[in-house]
């Protein structure tokens, strides 16, 4: 309910309601009588005028026209946007955002159940509001029924979203269930030796994992905190808390239709670049030399990324956090009296206060956790650890596995130590006598090859017909600096579809579809 007022006297008055505070989308007007009927219903869009649709600002911007050449921009730097969505396509090719856009989505189709004829029109540069005015008054409202909500019948959601993976485990000890026991959970890190995470269990010896993000496998061993026990004394069995909801309803239309081929019936173009980009793949992927490929990854890979990878576990990561490198960036930390006075200011949503003589730290109200290499410390012992000590800080916002508290998320601060620097070698030896446990993740992604002629060889293949130039759904962006977008043309593309998409704090996003030449 955004606004409600009763009207006492019909007259041909002209009411406004502020719009000020409200965001674009259906807006739903209803006139009830005083015995609460429905006289007069229709829907209206906020502001179409005025779309709150940020723009990024591209610089530097070197195009090239030759074939397999290189092209590159920038995406000026906003420190409200932590990644982006980008593509980089042939514009020559087919583009669903002409039908159907991201905006189109998000502010029409996704409230209203019948076809609507090209929506992205209305969202475009050249939208024409009369005409989204002129849709609306046909279109009816099937979100929730007046009449069952004046009854006190209210909408349930059956299917509530769910923070990533979850698992639950029970624990029992020789058969019977490890009672409110201390459990540890031991991580063999590649590279990195071993980690231990603590959890409890209930009175029948439960405990959640929640909040996991990983792809394909993650495994681990267990052992009771307090006593060495046998390995077939203590069992530990999970199963997924989460589950995938099965289509019940129609598969998506289409605008093609199945027919049987005719002998004269000319290919499609997209077809044939289509057959003609998976020959030039196959071609590619002879080409490479695997050794080769995995050095030339392993010198570019992302330092901070790798530096994450490193110190935290699987249960103090999550799709939404904040890492502060130390080892690699922000040598001005040292000149900061904590860290948390470094940290102030430096992360949307994060209150840095001090009370009583102790830095405190808030997120959207609610206090957050502080780890220290991820074991849990008061507030209190923050003050005490030398700035020069610390590696990483993470600011991990929501629900995340390592926390088995609220959902305002922690700080977790990870020191410096010899596998760092490499003064002292890393032990991945886990002990004999565990039982190791292996859980289910997320398929594991694929990535898409953007340099696909870093390679000079790479260029003696027969023909490029790519429709995708570049392919980044996460761009990640670094403090202070612009983001370097950077592809390679086909063989015949004259201008190219560039699309970037990125959402801040408060979930307003940043779109742009545009063709650049």
């Amino acid at each position: 309910m955004v606004y409600k007022a009763n009207v006492s006297q019909i007259s041909d008055k002209v009411y406004t309601i502020p719009t000020s505070q409200l965001v674009n989308g259906i807006l739903n007007l209803t006139v009830f009588d005083e015995s609460e009927n429905i006289v007069a219903q229709r829907l209206s869009f906020v502001q179409p005028q005025v779309l709150k649709l940020k723009q990024p600002s591209l610089k530097g911007t070197s195009l090239s026209l030759t074939p397999r050449d290189s092209n590159s921009f920038n995406i000026e730097n906003n420190p409200a946007i932590s990644s982006y969505l980008v593509s980089v396509t042939d514009n020559e090719s087919e583009n669903p955002e002409d039908d159907n856009s991201l905006p189109s989505t998000l502010w029409l189709t996704g409230d209203l159940t019948s076809k609507i004829y090209y929506p992205a029109q209305y969202f475009d540069e050249n939208r024409n509001t009369d005409a989204l005015d002129a849709l609306l008054i046909s279109e009816k409202w099937s979100r929730f029924n007046w009449q069952t909500i004046m009854s006190g019948t209210f909408p349930v959601i059956k299917y509530k979203p769910e923070s990533y993976l979850s698992y639950k485990g029970k624990a029992t000890k020789l058969g019977k269930p490890a009672s409110e026991e201390e459990i540890n959970l031991i991580f063999k890190m590649p590279d990195q030796g071993i980690k231990y995470n603590l959890i409890k269990t209930d009175k029948e010896g439960m405990f959640t994992l929640s909040g996991l993000v990983f792809e394909d496998s993650m495994a681990f061993s267990y052992q009771l905190n307090h006593e060495k026990a046998n390995k077939n004394s203590v069992q530990v069995y999970f199963k997924p808390d989460f589950s995938f909801l099965p289509l019940r309803g129609n598969l998506p239309s289409t605008n093609y239709t199945l027919t049987k081929r005719q002998s004269t019936d000319q290919i499609p173009r997209e077809i044939e670049r289509a057959v003609s980009n998976k020959s030039s793949q196959t071609n590619l992927r002879e080409k490479e030399t695997l050794i080769e490929e995995v050095k030339i990854k392993a010198q570019k890979k992302d330092l901070t990324k790798k530096l994450n990878n490193e110190l935290s576990s699987p249960l103090f990561r999550n799709g939404n956090e904040t890492v502060f490198d130390f080892v690699n960036e922000n040598q001005n930390a040292q000149a900061s009296m904590n860290i948390l006075q470094y940290l102030q200011g430096r992360v949307a949503g994060l209150q840095i206060q001090m009370q009583n003589g102790t830095y405190t730290a808030t997120n959207r109200g609610g206090a957050v956790e502080f780890f220290l290499d991820e074991m849990r410390i008061d507030a209190s012992q923050i003050s005490t650890i030398p700035v020069s000590t610390i590696a990483m800080v993470k600011v991990i916002k929501g629900n995340f596995a390592g926390s088995f508290g609220g959902g305002n998320g922690a700080i977790a601060i990870y020191t410096r130590r010899g596998g760092i620097t490499g003064s002292a070698a890393i032990d991945t030896t886990l002990p004999s006598n565990l039982k190791e446990v292996k859980l289910n993740g997320y398929d594991k992604e694929i990535p898409f090859k953007n340099g696909i002629y870093d390679e000079e060889s790479a260029k003696s293949i027969p023909q490029d017909k790519r429709s995708i130039l570049y392919w980044n759904p996460y761009l990640e962006s670094k403090s202070g600096e612009p983001t370097i977008v950077q592809w390679y043309n086909n063989d015949d593309a004259k201008n190219f579809r560039v699309m970037i998409i990125g959402f801040d704090e408060n979930n307003d996003f940043l779109y742009y579809n545009d063709v650049l030449k």
